[in-house]
């Protein structure tokens, strides 16, 4: 079974937990998917179009002992399909970024047809979108956004971002909950990017630590820093990261409130079963080559404390042709009406 085959689970809010709508994957063949946070939170009923319009998914494979998954731009886009996809993209981008409903049809609005937005308009939306996007020293030194963009920052939160479209449209197995529920505004703080659970097909919990980097040149320059990063950070704000989870679940599955009882211990001891499983994200500048047989070739060899399995090392490759210009297009659309 090829990745958008098969049953695709969503999530809608419905009371203080959600429910389960299983929908064919015939749905990723559709022109939109829904877009939200696993606790359903639906952004505003923001809908984002299928990713297969830009991007082909290949299956999952085993590479060196990882399981991969490549999800690559499509070649040959033409300069109006780049632009629509960085449109959605923005589009996207204000749905987890504004403060109210009120705020996200107004910018949104302003994007898409070039309205004005009032200055205190403007002014609440300078807040929203300020952290990630903007350098507080080059700011107060310039008084210029423009002149004050904080490029590492928006590239990063831009990438962690995408993370969240590709695993709703394109990852396996039950989503059950993520950390943080929706992108970090700031992706450069240290320690764990984001902790998910998920169920696999015999019904068994397992979760998934992940870090995401996003580069302008190859994936392969970022490799140690995602080593580096399993190796001495993931301890650092694991327990941060996983009361925030733990204080989201309501008890109204007992099995998943038993598994988060027992994720500390999964965590910190050494190479137990597959419970406890590791992603690395790169998202990177795509020129239609295969990846290198060598490539991510010393994982297996990292003391990671995880089991030896190959789905407890998981590598996703996200491909995009010319990515420094696509960044760019789309902080400039969302930071042109600000």
């Amino acid at each position: 079974m090829g990745v958008g085959e098969g049953p695709l689970l969503l999530y809608k809010k419905v009371s203080n937990r959600y429910k389960i709508l299983l929908h064919s994957y015939n749905m990723l063949n559709s022109e939109h998917a829904l877009v939200f946070d696993i606790k359903g939170e639906n952004m505003y009923s923001y809908v984002f179009p299928n990713l297969n319009k830009w991007f082909t998914a290949n299956n999952y494979v085993q590479h060196n002992g990882c399981e991969m998954l490549e999800v690559n731009m499509k070649a040959g886009l033409t300069a109006k399909e780049i632009d629509e996809f960085c449109l959605e993209f923005a589009k996207y981008i204000c749905s987890i970024r504004c403060s109210s409903e009120q705020l996200y049809l107004k910018m949104v609005d302003a994007i898409e047809n070039g309205t004005t937005l009032l200055a205190s308009v403007k002014r609440r939306l300078q807040d929203d979108f300020y952290s990630g996007f903007i350098k507080d020293e080059a700011y107060k030194a310039t008084g210029v956004f423009s002149l004050s963009y904080d490029e590492e920052g928006i590239q990063g939160h831009l990438g962690e971002a995408l993370y969240y479209l590709i695993r709703n449209q394109y990852s396996k197995d039950l989503k059950i909950a993520i950390e943080p529920s929706r992108p970090k505004a700031v992706a450069k703080t240290s320690g764990i990017d984001f902790l998910e659970v998920r169920k696999d097909a015999a019904s068994d919990f397992y979760f998934i630590i992940g870090e995401v980097k996003t580069t302008t040149n190859s994936y392969s320059k970022r490799n140690s820093e995602v080593v580096n990063s399993f190796l001495n950070r993931i301890n650092r704000n694991f327990s941060e990261i996983y009361l925030n989870l733990k204080e989201r679940d309501d008890g109204s599955d007992p099995d998943y409130t038993r598994f988060l009882e027992e994720m500390t211990d999964i965590f910190y001891s050494f190479k137990g079963r597959n419970e406890k499983r590791i992603v690395g994200v790169f998202n990177y500048n795509y020129k239609g080559r295969r990846v290198s047989r060598r490539a991510f070739s010393t994982w297996k060899d990292k003391p990671f404390d995880i089991n030896d399995s190959p789905i407890c090392r998981k590598i996703k490759l996200v491909g995009i042709y010319n990515i420094d210009v696509v960044i760019e297009k789309v902080r400039d659309l969302l930071w042109s009406v600000l």
